[in-house]
């Protein structure tokens, strides 16, 4: 760093003016007006905004521009509208980022069993033209059928239950019209005929129904087809029957749900439990804890031979006996209850195509899978596999058949060439699976078991 050292300046002389004071000049013009400043605030919400709002705020918040209202690239100046190109200045106000949830409260007491559920019923009724009530020649001038459906609660003073379709029970009414004549030609031909319509009614159980009759009714109900008997789709006109290719309408009237043993909590030791405690209750799928561990569900018959019944097995291929195939209730299953000690002491083969069944007493849950019963019938369960054929179902070692026409199902190891029903081989024919009731053959054939 270099010092500077200052030097003495040579003496000046004092100099005074006289200064003289001018008068005042003319104001000047007045400045043009400022522009007002403007704030818009615009709220978002998270993910809601644009990529900016976004990337500023994740959890969303608001935009405060602010700017002139000087009508800056191309706004209207003035207009007190803060215009986009108007905007100086940009920032955010963020929400803050959502809260950890909370703990998860405590399950509630369990409701109290529902009321059993009551029947669905159908009626129709035909009517010809001008020959039915007002309300049924008002809407089917042709004459055609009244469905009237509704649940039997004997609603409107009728008697619940009963399996009748009282007035005050129904609560739904429909119409299938016959057609109009045709009009005469101009020859004065007589129109064609109309054609009549036909209306077909099926109940089906639980599980039992077509695959749209299952969704549509879990717990079973009637299926109601409908249409003209014109021969549509390759059917036969005027035949009196409702032919598939000629059904136009299809409806259902469905039961009310099951409520005995309808869940896990509420599963029973067996099939017949529920049937003992809840007689009304229709064939279907409900739970069951035999062993009051491991509550698990099983297809239950509660009709036939009195009800009660486990079906543990349906189907036409006896190869998948003492296995867990399929879905119980819903076409070909099997349960295996090799591990189960369930509360029995019959077992029952049914022939459902024919509505027969055979019972065979004296059998517990140790003789599911083996040779038992203490009857007249004989259970062979062993499903083993000889002469190139599974052998499973009911025989009677007292009644020997003939070699050429019945299927022996006792097999190897149980009762050979005897009265017999269910699976088996064809007498005297290798590599031939086949399937029998008593001394009728037959083709592939379902076969279900059950236990009580």
């Amino acid at each position: 760093m270099h010092n500077r050292i200052g030097r003495p300046l040579p003496a000046l002389g004092l100099l005074f003016f006289a200064a003289c004071t001018g008068n005042a000049g003319e104001h000047g013009d007045n400045g043009a007006n400022g522009f007002n400043s403007l704030v818009s605030v615009i709220a978002f919400t998270a993910g809601g905004g644009t990529a900016a709002q976004d990337r500023a705020c994740p959890s969303g918040g608001d935009e405060i521009d602010t700017g002139l209202d000087d009508g800056a690239d191309g706004g209207v100046a003035a207009d007190g509208v803060l215009q986009p190109g108007e905007v100086t200045s940009t920032s955010y106000v963020c929400d803050g980022a959502p809260g950890a949830a909370g703990a998860t409260g405590t399950s509630g007491a369990g409701g109290d069993a529902g009321a059993n559920g009551f029947s669905s019923l159908a009626v129709t009724t035909s009517f010809a033209a001008g020959e039915g009530t007002g309300a049924q020649d008002a809407s089917c001038p042709n004459g055609g059928a009244e469905i009237d459906s509704g649940l039997d609660d004997g609603a409107g003073g009728g008697i619940a239950g009963d399996g009748i379709l009282e007035t005050g029970e129904v609560t739904s009414v429909s119409y299938v019209c016959n057609g109009s004549n045709g009009s005469n030609g101009d020859a004065g031909a007589n129109g064609a005929n109309g054609y009549s319509s036909l209306t077909v009614s099926e109940s089906f159980a639980a599980g039992e129904g077509t695959d749209a009759g299952n969704a549509a009714c879990p717990s079973g109900g009637v299926e109601i087809e409908s249409g003209l008997d014109d021969g549509a789709n390759g059917g036969v006109a005027n035949d009196g029957v409702l032919e598939a290719g000629e059904v136009t309408s299809v409806s259902f009237a469905c039961n009310g749900a099951s409520v005995c043993a309808a869940t896990a909590s509420e599963a029973m030791t067996s099939c017949a439990a529920i049937h003992t405690a809840c007689p009304t209750e229709r064939d279907g799928v409900y739970w069951i804890d035999p062993g009051g561990a491991t509550p698990f569900q099983v297809d239950c018959d509660m009709t036939t031979n009195g009800g009660g019944w486990a079906i543990i097995f349906q189907s036409a291929d006896p190869s998948i006996w003492k296995t867990d195939s399929g879905t119980p209730g819903i076409g070909a299953w099997s349960q295996d209850f090799s591990a189960i000690d369930y509360p029995m002491t019959e077992l029952m083969l049914v022939y459902p195509a024919a509505g027969e069944y055979q019972v065979v007493t004296g059998v517990d849950a140790s003789g599911i899978y083996a040779c038992s019963g203490t009857g007249e019938l004989k259970w062979a369960g062993l499903d083993e596999n000889d002469f190139d054929a599974y052998h499973l179902g009911v025989v009677n070692p007292a009644v020997a058949k003939s070699p050429d026409d019945y299927v022996d199902v006792g097999g190897f190891d149980c009762v050979q060439d005897v009265q017999g029903w269910g699976f088996g081989h064809l007498a005297f024919e290798n590599d031939a699976q086949g399937w029998g009731w008593d001394s009728t053959q037959l083709g592939s054939t379902v076969f279900a078991i059950g236990i009580r």
